[in-house]
């Protein structure tokens, strides 16, 4: 249901899909609201989406997914190992844990080694995703990964005044332009957020993390 869902959010029809909803639905609610007909601008919007709960997308669903787009001229261009560039792709030299948990075939095991790969390396090849996983479990992931490197990165930190209990941290979200003036983009930059933010102990510790997308 919720796959159909985001869909219909998505697509420029009102033409509903099986399990899906489009604007009749959100009309009906108490308060109404319109269904969007276009891309999503932010993560938390998919809890305006039918068959959203705050229990799902906060218990893992806001931490794995993206509304960053793919660099366009790299898409057109580019092919992955895995196939043509896909959008529902991921991008496993980004990828959190929480995704490589969800990738069918997974197991506690794999995910360990392949962060251990990481620690030293990206992936660079097919060859050296089989080696840690195995051709049978590599050849149910393939649809759903690509090896690009993305332009995308969130850093986050937090700090506090000496002496003081109170610490605060920033998050900022920017990509990587060549052709802009100072060869990056500010994408989002969010100020005041609390220590417990999810996003900066995400690493479990409270120093500066730098993670792609």
């Amino acid at each position: 249901m919720i796959v159909d869902s985001i869909l219909d959010w998505r697509d420029g029809n009102d033409l509903r899909r099986p399990n899906g909803a489009e604007n009749k639905y959100y009309q009906s609610l108490d308060p109404p609201y319109a269904c969007k007909y276009a891309d999503f601008d932010t993560v938390s919007e998919l809890l305006l989406v039918k068959g959203v709960p705050p229990d799902i997308f906060y218990n893992g669903l806001d931490r794995i997914t993206t509304v960053l787009p793919a660099a366009k001229d790299k898409a057109e261009k580019d092919k992955t190992l895995a196939g043509d560039y896909n959008f529902d792709q991921i991008n496993i030299n980004a990828a959190t844990t929480d995704m490589w948990r969800r990738l069918p075939g997974m197991t506690p095991e794999l995910v360990k080694d392949v962060k251990e790969f990481r620690k030293e390396k990206n992936f660079r090849s097919k060859s050296q995703l089989i080696e840690v996983l195995g051709g049978e479990v590599y050849g149910k992931i393939a649809p759903y990964i690509n090896f690009d490197s993305l332009s995308y990165y969130t850093i986050s930190a937090v700090g506090g005044m000496e002496g003081s209990g109170s610490r605060q941290g920033i998050e900022v979200t920017m990509a990587f332009d060549p052709e802009s003036d100072k060869g990056y983009r500010i994408i989002s930059w969010r100020d005041g957020i609390p220590e417990n933010n999810a996003a900066l102990l995400a690493a479990g510790r409270n120093e500066s993390e730098k993670r792609s997308f």
